[in-house]
């Protein structure tokens, strides 16, 4: 037997555990990290056109979302029990102060993937679909679209289409279209 033949029996963390690794000051916020599926996985650093996009989306939904209706949180984390808690680019949750946790549960979750592409369309959609987020969007910044996923069943999405131009519309009432072509028309 070598040693490449042994087995190392490995534990999932779950939220609670990442949760106090935060709290005893193992991980701050210098440790670019998220727990995804009980592993923790590194945050991919942000380009220039990662940052134009969030700040163009976010802006855009922050000004039309009530604040009674729904908040819009930016680079916070979602707490998916047992075993993830994520931090989208941009979560639209029920509205709500959430100083003693994160919220369980956003209307929309949008993913921004210069170079995370795999990871946003795979285990992360799959995350969120397992969380019942009715809607999840990757705006894919090399193929110049956005990836639409809805109507989640178990940890798959039954419907997921790619809009490259037009209006896109969330699910959610009272949220205005966001105009594909001029938010891709910062990256130009």
């Amino acid at each position: 037997m070598t040693i490449a033949d042994v087995r190392i029996p490995i534990r999932p963390l779950t939220v609670l555990d990442y949760e106090r690794m935060v709290q005893a000051g193992i991980l701050g916020e210098s440790d670019r990290v998220e727990l995804l599926k009980g592993q923790l996985s590194e945050v991919s650093p942000q380009g220039s056109e990662h940052a134009a996009i969030l700040q163009w989306l976010s802006t855009q939904l922050i000004r039309a979302i009530d604040p009674a209706v729904a908040g819009v949180r930016v680079q916070l984390p979602l707490r998916l029990p047992p075993l993830s808690e994520p931090e989208p680019d941009i979560a639209v949750v029920p509205p709500g102060v959430f100083s003693r946790e994160h919220p369980a549960v956003a209307l929309l979750a949008i993913e921004i993937s210069a170079s995370s592409r795999k990871l946003d369309l795979g285990a992360k959609a799959e995350i969120y679909a397992a969380a019942g987020i009715r809607e999840y969007w990757v705006v894919d910044v090399g193929a110049r679209a956005i990836h639409v996923h809805g109507s989640p069943r178990g940890a798959t999405y039954a419907s997921c289409r790619a809009v490259t131009s037009g209006a896109l519309r969330p699910e959610m009432d009272g949220v205005p279209a966001i105009d594909v072509g001029e938010l891709f028309a910062l990256l130009r």
